[in-house]
This record gives structure tokens, C-alpha cells and sequence, in this order.
């Protein structure tokens, strides 16, 4: 039990390494207001958890979300993810901006990320290409090391995006927005595939 553990962490953070929007704006809320970043990623991992755990009743009760729902989050998913990675590549000063204006990282971000179509997409393709759908407990563990995982991440990136904050100059934030731009675009690819 404690390797299906294992992996579901490392599933997991392997998922998170792509930067996508979310980690983009954690990384320029750090570079702009410190320990913010901190407060947004706890917002981040506090959604994600929460997905993930209807992810898991989802999978576990083997209920498949009817033909055309999943037709319609998948196409839906790609089109945004293409459109946020556009927007990140074309209009990265402007989107570097919009972090000035959060007032409540830990609200705002925990907001996005719920309703983000991908985000409970993806949780849901991992778990539902676990080998081990069949053995609840199992799939279980798998899932909480999902969680272990974005909680290890999130936390990790908004501790290091405050501490880093006076080294982040725009120039490398205006890069690091273009860089999950694309990655946005590449993962709505995945997923739509998937």
C-alpha cells in the first residue's frame, strides 16, 4: 500500500511540472508581493484536494460520465487551454499585471482553480488510468499521495516564489509566462487525447 502511496505522489508531481497559468501567476505574485504566493498556494492545493477526492468517488463507484458530457469537457478544455496559452504567449505584461490586482491570493486562487476545466479533467485521467480501479483501497492511496502531491508542490512553489521574489526581474517573468503559455497548450493537447 504504502508504494501505490508512492506513486500516486510522484504521478502526481510529474502532473504539476508543466508550468500552467496557476503557476505562472503564483510565480508572479511571489515575484510581486512575497508571501502572497504562500496564501495562493494554499488556495491552489485546497481546490485540487478537493478534486481530486470527487475524481476518486467518481472512479471508484465505476460510474463513467456519460459519451457527450466527456465529448464536451475534453473539446471545451482544449479550446481554453489553447486560448489561455495564447493570451500567456501575446499578452504576458498584460496578464503579469492583472496579479497587482488580487487582494485575496488564498480566495482567488483556490476560485481558479476550481474552475479551471482541466484541472478536474486531469485528475480524473490519472486516476482513471490507475491499473487498480477495481481494489477501492488501492485507487484510495493513490489518490492521497495525488493530494500529498499538490499540497508538496503548491506549498513548495509559493514558499520559493516569496523567497525568490527580489530575484525575479520581469524580463524572466515575462519568459516564464510565455514558457506556461506554451505548456498550457501542449497539455490541453494531452488531455484532449487522453
Amino acid at each position: 500500500m504504502m508504494m501505490v502511496l508512492l506513486a500516486g505522489i510522484v504521478v502526481g508531481l510529474v502532473a504539476l511540472l508543466p508550468p500552467g497559468p496557476i503557476t505562472v501567476s503564483m510565480v508572479g505574485l511571489g515575484a510581486r508581493r512575497g508571501s502572497a504566493a504562500r496564501s495562493a498556494g494554499f488556495g491552489v492545493a485546497s481546490a485540487d484536494a478537493m478534486l481530486i477526492i470527487a475524481a476518486l468517488v467518481v472512479v471508484a463507484l465505476g460510474q463513467e460520465l456519460p459519451h457527450w458530457i466527456q465529448t464536451s469537457v475534453r473539446v471545451s478544455s482544449l479550446v481554453f487551454m489553447i486560448a489561455v496559452g495564447i493570451v500567456l504567449i501575446c499578452c504576458a505584461d498584460r496578464v503579469i499585471g492583472t496579479v497587482d490586482r488580487v487582494e485575496r491570493p488564498f480566495r482567488s486562487f483556490w476560485s481558479l482553480s476550481i474552475v479551471s476545466p482541466w484541472v478536474f479533467t486531469g485528475w480524473l485521467a490519472l486516476l482513471g488510468a490507475a491499473p487498480f480501479q477495481d481494489e477501492t483501497a488501492s485507487l484510495a492511496a493513490f489518490a492521497c499521495g495525488m493530494v500529498a502531491s499538490t499540497w508538496i508542490y503548491h506549498m513548495a512553489l509559493g514558499q520559493g516564489a516569496s523567497r525568490l521574489s527580489m530575484r525575479i526581474s520581469e524580463t524572466r517573468l515575462r519568459h516564464a509566462t510565455r514558457i506556461g503559455g506554451v505548456s498550457t497548450m501542449a497539455m490541453g493537447v494531452v488531455l484532449a487525447a487522453i
